[in-house]
């Protein structure tokens, strides 16, 4: 993943769909002959790669606008499990953190012995 581009995708022959993300450029004249479901090109949401006049199964769309790092498990099942998983995770880790703050802000019960 960088940052890199403009680059220029034309006149390919695709057996999968394309994962784009963090360049800058378009795709034009390609074909996909692969999968019938999907996007031919899977771009992250930069807004910085556009996709158009390329040709593509029917039941394909051309691009979708995907988070990076998911679509290379383009399983929309997939990514509703992750997106869940790490809801889970941060939702663990806030209540964690409340925890930790209760405790160490409560008041001890008994005022303490002087040492000595």
């Amino acid at each position: 993943k960088s940052q890199r581009g403009p680059m220029t995708v034309t006149g390919n022959h695709l057996l999968s769909p394309a994962y784009v993300v963090h360049f800058a450029g378009s795709a034009s004249g390609n074909t996909l002959t692969g999968p019938t479901s999907g996007c031919m090109f899977q771009i992250d949401g930069s807004g910085r790669f556009t996709a158009s006049g390329n040709t593509f199964p029917a039941g394909v769309r051309e691009s979708c606008v995907v988070a990076a790092g998911t679509a290379l498990h383009a399983s929309s099942k997939r990514i509703v499990v992750r997106i869940l998983a790490i809801g889970g995770l941060v939702a663990a880790a806030a209540l964690a953190m409340w925890f930790v703050r209760r405790r160490r802000h409560s008041k001890p019960t008994e005022p303490p012995t002087p040492a000595g």
